[in-house]
């Protein structure tokens, strides 16, 4: 089994760099990303509790979250891009670069799922919500994304050109795609399943561990990379929106005390 340090620090790898394509003026606090890990960690807790002995299969994500509009949408919208869909909204943070085996298909499968579940897909008027809308995420989402903006103008085009390609690779997609053990052992290991535990190769298999699950399984996974990636943008989102409200500058750096304070707002943790 790989050692604990094997799997935390590509996680926190990927953190700091969600963190830092933020808008942050600087390098990432070494406390911020410890504060967003151990957060992180206790939705991945949250969430294979939930699971319990089910596979972590599309399905079994869809049920999890289908109570959940905004996570639901969220989901939505991965697959509606993945589709190249009219209409669909840009996903911030390129979070969704990585992905390389979406299709038509892919969406249509959704659809089937949805149906067969009885989930209702969200649509444009769903996402569009007032309430939605105006809520402190989505204002401290534009919080973000002016941060962002702010920080970009003032780069040189080389700047802005590796600041873009550093973008794509901030996300947690990243290490959830084939070849790359150390997210699919980071969730399974913590699982309290010993039937989900039992799914993993053994390390000196020749077999890469992504590529020996099912299909439905790798999906699932992958779609649960780009909900626990917004589960810390969420963080950031709303640590933006709190810091307006007292005046402070969207450009100064992210503190450990905001990040403590927006996790307090999100207690009890969501399951995603």
């Amino acid at each position: 089994m790989m050692a604990s340090a094997q799997l935390d620090e590509p996680i926190k790898q990927v953190i700091r760099r969600i963190v830092f394509c933020t808008g942050e003026p600087y390098a990432v606090s070494d406390e911020v990303v410890e504060l967003l890990y151990a957060y992180l960690n206790t939705v991945v807790d949250r969430v294979t509790r939930e699971l319990g002995d089910a596979r972590p299969d599309l399905t079994n994500i869809l049920l999890l979250v289908c109570h959940q509009p905004r996570v639901l949408t969220r989901v939505v919208d991965y697959f509606r891009i993945l589709a190249g869909g009219v209409g669909s909204k840009p996903v911030e943070g390129d979070t969704l670069a990585e992905i390389t085996d979406g299709s038509e298909n892919a969406w249509n499968h959704l659809l089937e799922l949805c149906a067969k579940l009885q989930i209702e897909v969200p649509d444009s008027e769903t996402v569009d919500n007032p309430a939605m809308q105006n809520s402190p995420l989505a204002i401290g989402r534009q919080f973000r994304l002016a941060r962002i903006d702010s920080k970009t103008m003032q780069m040189t085009v080389q700047e802005y050109l590796d600041f873009t390609k550093l973008r794509q690779t901030a996300t947690l997609l990243s290490l959830a795609r084939p070849l790359r053990r150390s997210f699919w052992k980071w969730v399974f290991c913590r699982s309290s399943s010993q039937s989900q535990r039992d799914e993993l190769p053994a390390d000196n298999s020749a077999t890469e561990i992504s590529c020996s699950f099912a299909p439905e399984i790798r999906q699932g996974m992958k779609v649960l990379a780009h909900l626990l990636t917004y589960s810390i943008l969420d963080v950031i989102d709303l640590a933006l929106f709190l810091r307006r409200k007292i005046g402070i500058s969207l450009t100064s750096p992210l503190t450990p005390v905001e990040i403590k304070q927006s996790m307090q707002r999100f207690k009890p943790i969501p399951p995603l």
